[in-house]
């Protein structure tokens, strides 16, 4: 490999992969869906792709439904947009802020008319 830390990226994925899966089914288990929402929340403020991953593992498996999985992707994006922009208004300020408040409000509106029509069974 001419790049080590490429090696590392993929380490670093697959620990927090495992990481997200196994605390998803364990919260799923113990504690039921409100617990993997919370979960889909913390997890989804830096990354979405360990806990839709998870998710998707979980539907899989048959420990969790269709709306479910929707329900917790949901959580995770709009977590982690709300994430991004809090750090957008940090390092550029509002007038940035405001110029991707739009795009990612109609990003959210698109999930939620989504998220509508899967978990109302569509």
């Amino acid at each position: 490999m001419k790049n080590p830390t490429e090696l590392r990226t993929a380490f670093t994925f697959g620990a927090i992969f495992a990481i997200v899966l196994f605390a998803s089914a364990w919260f799923s288990e113990a504690a039921g869906r409100g617990a993997l929402y919370a979960v889909a929340a913390v997890s989804g403020l830096t990354d979405v792709d360990a806990i839709a991953l998870s998710a998707f593992q979980l539907l899989g498996a048959g420990r969790i439904a269709v709306p479910d999985t929707a329900i917790v992707i949901t959580i995770a994006l709009a977590a982690n947009m709300v994430f991004k922009l809090g750090v957008v208004l940090a390092v550029a300020g509002w007038p940035v802020a405001r110029a991707v408040l739009v795009p990612a409000a109609a990003s959210a509106l698109g999930g939620g008319i989504a998220l509508a029509f899967v978990a109302g069974g569509g």
